[in-house]
């Protein structure tokens, strides 16, 4: 008697339309944060290839600064200037200055992150500064801090001392009226601050790797529907014993 069979049952058809409806939901998820990362990416270097905006009467629209590079004038307020800690480079502990910048034009208050110093031998030694005095032409990257970040410690702020800038908290903590974001300053200032800043990573190549194996496990599950629902069960041919 032939051993007929006429493919895959019901259920793992559904569980294999399940996993495969699944799968490449999956994928197309992936396809399209990459589309998304690879549009910023485009938008921050466009920006960044644009000629520098410069800061004048008012400080503009923080939306359409963002990851701009501007040019600043004004004078630096050094009794307001803050270091932020664990800032490593080569794997050297260090911190960023942030200093609060008075433009000429206007008055308005912006701070600047100038650059990295190396730590001394004590945490609580904070390292001297130059500073240069009078008015100053800066240029640098606007970017936005974060209010929400994450915290090493319940003591966020020790004297000049932070763990992170948080605007809120700086001008709680100063009474100074911010700007809503920084400049992260790239021009030299002849003060040995190193600014080799990174730049933004946005994890592309990362979300087109999962979305091709998100494909390949969709390719997997048809592979084995198909062979074990219809190749290893085709019907057997040939006549069994006769008598």
């Amino acid at each position: 008697m032939n051993d007929f069979r006429r493919g895959p049952g019901l259920i793992p058809t559904i569980a294999a339309a399940i996993a495969l409806a699944l799968t490449l939901s999956a994928a197309k998820w992936q396809f399209d944060r990459a589309a998304y990362k690879a549009s910023l990416q485009a938008d921050y270097e466009a920006r960044q290839a644009a000629p520098a905006w410069r800061l004048q009467d008012g400080v503009g629209d923080v939306d359409a600064l963002r990851f701009r590079r501007v040019e600043a004038n004004g004078e630096f307020l050094p009794e307001h200037g803050i270091y932020l800690d664990n800032r490593v480079r080569e794997g050297v502990a260090g911190y960023e200055v942030i200093m609060p910048l008075r433009l000429a034009a206007s008055g308005r208050l912006v701070l600047v992150n100038r650059g990295w110093v190396a730590r001394g031998a004590r945490r609580a030694d904070v390292p001297a500064v130059h500073t240069p005095p009078g008015d100053v032409v800066l240029t640098g990257t606007v970017v936005v801090p974060r209010e929400e970040v994450f915290e090493l410690s319940a003591t966020t702020v020790e004297g000049r001392i932070w763990q992170n800038l948080v605007l809120s908290r700086y001008r709680a903590s100063t009474g100074l009226d911010v700007a809503d974001f920084v400049i992260r300053q790239d021009s030299v200032g002849g003060d040995g601050l190193l600014r080799s800043w990174t730049q933004p990573s946005y994890g592309i190549d990362t979300h087109r790797t999962y979305a091709v194996q998100w494909l390949i496990f969709a390719s997997l599950i048809v592979f084995f529907y198909v062979y074990y629902g219809f190749i290893r069960a085709k019907p057997q041919t040939g006549s069994g014993p006769q008598g």
